[in-house]
């Protein structure tokens, strides 16, 4: 085999190989994925102190201190995943788009003696819980015939409630403030992919999500005093949600 031979039999494998690429990963795919989901969420329930209100000065300086946490929710995460590849060579574009079921959630309480007024005490308890996350992204990979490495990055909803209670033995009193909201934010991580099957219409990934859904603040319920409101002391809530995502998927590819 000459030189000029040996070069085109390199030409011809290296042109294969990236045809190959091509064909195995370029395409619409339907799949499916599951995994578990643990985050953080940093949370806030404070009050404000009124001459004419229920609570010492000294006690609105601990309850806001008290308020102020935080909580882990996780657990596990499944749905639907849909998308596209462009390849080009063996460089690909993707966008690919998911809603999953999350059962992730967690719970902190705290129960204090007043300053003021012991042995009384109050307790304050709060929980947040997210049901579903979405996201749609962009995906830039380096594709072989079998085996796709990518980084990926987009925008993630989740629909996440906030809830609250406090009560105590002075009064009795009671208050109780709950929000759910779906949460805008976004979303980045990194994954590989690998065909299964003789001719590659299936395929297996294991995928890391970081997801930051920002902040909501929102005004919790009237204070009541044995059964008589005291509006003087409102409270206010507010909650962030950071979600990490590790999950395997499988998917089928049209062509």
């Amino acid at each position: 085999m000459n030189v000029r031979t040996s070069i085109a039999c390199v030409t011809l494998a290296i042109a294969a190989s990236t045809a190959s690429a091509q064909q195995d990963w370029h395409g619409f795919y339907l799949g499916v994925n599951a995994g578990y989901a643990f985050g953080k969420s940093d949370v806030s329930t404070t009050t404000v102190f009124s001459g004419t209100g229920y609570f010492a000065s000294s006690s609105v300086d601990t309850i806001n201190k008290d308020g102020v946490g935080s909580v882990s929710p996780s657990g596990f995460i499944g749905g639907a995943t849909v998308g596209w590849n462009i390849s080009k060579g063996k460089t690909l574009f993707g966008l690919e788009g998911d809603y999953d079921y999350m059962s992730a959630s967690d719970s902190r309480s705290v129960t204090t003696v007043y300053p003021c007024c012991g042995p009384t005490s109050y307790t304050l308890s709060q929980t947040t819980k997210a049901d579903w996350l979405a996201t749609l992204r962009l995906r830039f990979g380096i594709a072989k015939p079998d085996m796709l490495w990518y980084v990926t990055g987009g925008a993630a909803f989740a629909s996440v409630k906030f809830s609250e209670t406090f009560t105590d033995t002075f009064g009795p009193s009671d208050q109780s403030g709950s929000q759910t909201s779906t949460r805008t934010g976004w979303t980045a991580g990194l994954g590989g992919e690998r065909a299964l099957g003789a001719d590659h219409k299936w395929s297996l990934k294991l995928e890391y999500l970081y997801a930051d859904l920002g902040k909501k603040t929102f005004t919790g319920g009237i204070l009541s005093d044995n059964g008589t409101p005291v509006p003087d002391n409102p409270f206010t809530n507010s909650s962030t949600l950071t979600v990490n995502v590790v999950r395997v998927g499988l998917n089928y590819h049209f062509k």
